[in-house]
């Protein structure tokens, strides 16, 4: 867990529309216990 919330920190610091993309598609893929973690890391990637 700890190295797929790296992947989407690297990601969302990025902020490019690719990025957006990938962690939006994970959130509806990933585990429901990691999709709080994902949305609020696509928040800061759209800030």
């Amino acid at each position: 867990t700890r190295l797929l919330l790296d992947m989407f920190i690297a990601l969302s610091s990025k902020q490019d529309e690719t990025s957006l993309k990938i962690i939006v598609s994970a959130i509806k893929k990933t585990n429901p216990k990691n999709r709080y973690a994902l949305a609020g890391m696509l928040i800061r990637a759209t800030q």
